[in-house]
């Protein structure tokens, strides 16, 4: 208990941390400038009434801004923008953050994971999936297989292997996803359990798709994955299962 609270104090002075940061950053602005990105992304504001080189007015005039008199901008190389947006992975770290503090709920939790995977940060995706697997809500069985690609991403589909054999057991988390994610899973549990050496449960898993509402496609194809691992560790009959 006493860690937990620890723990979400901490969440708490990041939080306070981050709105002084970017309270900070935005006051780097001159009043009245509106910051755009254009080009190579890099920006500079003009105030409306000023002049170029030429002694022509810059930016649009009053009409063009809805008569706001804001000012209009230009992009000059060189000049770093002050967009809140160009502060890398700032909302992933933040929500990662809440996620591991257990300040979240399970979907919250879901998206900073789906976040930190499209990211390419697999090792912490794969432990925000694990905490909404810890929640054992509706979004449980699509987390555990989503951490157990992590790890395949992460440290490749052999040290996935008991992860896959867990989800896909008799009972287990992927009897709960739908038809078509449930065969894909079993499509890549084999290939984790055939790197690990696991063949035998590589085959036993692949035979689960004889039970599901698949495509021809993918039954034919899971037939000659059987076949293909079959001849491999020299099991008789394999034939049968290339017809």
């Amino acid at each position: 208990m006493t860690n937990r609270v620890a723990r979400r104090v901490g969440v708490v002075a990041l939080a306070a941390l981050l709105v002084v940061a970017l309270a900070a950053f935005a006051g780097t602005r001159e009043a009245g400038d509106v910051p755009t990105t254009e080009g190579d992304g890099i920006s500079v504001s003009v105030p409306l009434g000023t002049t170029g080189a030429s002694g022509g007015a810059v930016g649009p005039g009053p009409d063009a801004t809805g008569g706001s008199g804001r000012p209009a901008t230009t992009t000059t190389p060189g000049t770093p923008s002050n967009s809140v947006l160009d502060i890398p992975d700032i909302r992933l770290t933040f929500s990662a953050m809440v996620a591991q503090a257990g300040g979240a709920n399970p979907t919250f939790t879901y998206r900073a994971a789906v976040e930190a995977r499209d990211a390419a940060r697999y090792e912490l995706a794969a432990e925000l999936f694990d905490l909404v697997v810890d929640s054992r809500g509706d979004l449980a069985p699509f987390a555990t297989f989503r951490a157990a690609q992590m790890v395949a991403l992460a440290e490749g589909p052999a040290a996935a292997a008991t992860r896959y054999a867990d989800l896909l057991r008799e009972g287990g988390p992927a009897e709960r996803l739908p038809t078509s994610v449930h065969a894909i899973a079993i499509t890549e549990g084999a290939v984790a359990l055939e790197q690990a050496g696991r063949n035998g449960e590589a085959l036993l898993v692949l035979e689960q798709v004889d039970s599901l509402a698949v495509s021809s496609f993918t039954r034919a194809s899971a037939l000659w994955e059987r076949a293909r691992i079959s001849e491999a560790a020299g099991v008789p009959g394999w034939e049968d299962l290339a017809i």
